[in-house]
């Protein structure tokens, strides 16, 4: 008996002992982006504000939970950058061994400076910045192996919102050829007053007297969005109606449209109208036969329940022809994604953004993923940044470390040999994404 466990032991091909071997070849595989808020390279440009660059959206986010008077001062854009900044040095140390801090980390490497932010002259950081280019931002992606990126970029309230999907469908909005948008589509079920309404009437151009003249213009939008190139739906109605849907009740839903056409008000939303235009999306989905992606978990700054993926089930339920792209791994209940995932096979885990939020609970969760659920169900890296190329690489970077040490330890614990580790990466983070996306 020990002797044949040894045998099969051997046959696994434990020959890679550590994470580091192992990553040299992953760093060799091809990667699809599988979720960023970018349009292309363009964006790339040089800039001169050192804070705002390096705290982005995520950093800065952190700060009030390190140091409220030091936050405050560092957020202030009344002050001069360079007050700013003296602040950020101040406070630096508390933060920098955070998924946040290890982005910025990272890229004061990249750009042979030293990694603690104490010891970095802000000229020094003013001159990295002056030197950006869309070019330096292509040759950083071909370097780095990233093929293609999925963008919510279309409808995104800090990307222009609703008004820039009437400039896509004129082509005045354009996108690089390898970063493939999708649509997001919050502002087409969630409703407060009627100028939500007329909103969709601009972007349509078509007009809206009715509910089924709605539900028409949505209609029309998502399938004019598809023909000109975008490949998936984003929703994101965990930050404000969380995950929880009602069933269809056009009754309801006409109701509270005809109360929103007459100019009244709902502070929280019209639920109701909301629930049943966010099933017509689904259902459009189907018929288009293009994925949808959801914000489940971890809200930026906080975890609120309303935004576990558990809530979202019934939906998941009802449509098992529609095909779900789970996002964030719904930090932190990711026993909760384990449980959709194991018991829904249309729906698919994304881990995008994870990694600098926890990457602890990251690994946790690819371990627990490895050996309950097939490997074709994970996309494995999103960066989820609206800046490129220098965060998204340096998360990329964080990403690959990750799946390493986690393939590594499947490899020594005897539960695949190194060719197998070789080809779910290459499932995580290039097959799936490509494959889930149609690109």
């Amino acid at each position: 008996m020990n002797e044949s466990r040894s045998d099969a032991h051997t046959d696994l091909g434990c020959e890679y002992g550590t994470a580091l071997d192992l990553e040299k070849e992953i760093y060799q595989i091809p990667v699809i982006d599988a979720h960023e808020h970018l349009k292309g390279h363009e964006q790339c440009q040089a800039c001169d504000g050192v804070v705002d660059f390096l705290t982005g959206t995520y950093l800065s986010s952190m700060l009030p939970f390190a140091d409220c008077k030091l936050a405050l001062k560092i957020n202030d854009t009344a002050l001069s950058d360079k007050e700013r900044w003296d602040a950020l040095q101040k406070i630096w140390l508390s933060v920098s061994c955070t998924g946040y801090g290890q982005i910025v980390r990272r890229m004061l490497c990249e750009w042979r400076l030293s990694s603690d932010l104490r010891n970095v002259s802000y000229t020094d950081i003013q001159s990295k910045l002056s030197a950006r280019s869309p070019e330096m931002s292509r040759k950083s992606y071909a370097k780095s192996g990233i093929e293609h990126s999925l963008t919510h970029y279309l409808s995104h309230p800090l990307c222009g919102g609703i008004s820039n999907v009437r400039s896509f469908l004129e082509g005045q909005l354009v996108f690089d050829e390898r970063f493939h948008p999708l649509l997001g589509t919050l502002p087409f079920h969630d409703f407060c007053n009627k100028e939500d309404i007329e909103s969709i009437e601009l972007v349509s151009q078509k007009s809206i007297s009715s509910l089924e003249e709605l539900v028409n213009s949505i209609k029309y939008i998502i399938e004019s969005c598809v023909a000109k190139g975008v490949v998936g739906l984003k929703d994101h109605a965990a930050y404000t109606r969380g995950l929880s849907f009602g069933k269809m009740d056009k009754n309801a839903a006409n109701h509270q449209f005809q109360q929103l056409y007459s100019g009244e008000t709902f502070s929280n939303g019209a639920n109701q109208l909301s629930d049943y235009l966010f099933h017509k999306i689904i259902q459009i989905s189907i018929e288009l036969k293009i994925p949808v992606a959801i914000h489940t978990g971890y809200l930026v700054g906080s975890a609120d329940p309303k935004s576990n993926v558990k809530h979202f089930v019934p939906i998941i339920e009802a449509y098992p022809d529609a095909t779900f792209d789970l996002f964030h791994l719904n930090y932190p209940w990711q026993e909760d994604m384990i449980s959709v995932l194991k018991r829904f096979p249309n729906t698919f885990a994304n881990c995008c953004w994870s990694y600098i939020v926890d990457i602890e609970k990251t690994k946790q969760f690819l371990r627990s993923a490895l050996g309950s659920i097939p490997a074709t169900r994970i996309l494995g890296f999103g960066g989820d940044y609206s800046i490129l190329p220098e965060p998204v690489i340096a998360h990329l970077d964080i990403a690959r470390t990750a799946i390493s040490e986690v393939l590594s330890e499947a490899i020594n614990k005897s539960l695949c040999s190194k060719n197998n580790a070789l080809e779910i990466a290459k499932l995580w983070l290039y097959d799936n994404p490509r494959r889930i996306y149609n690109l």
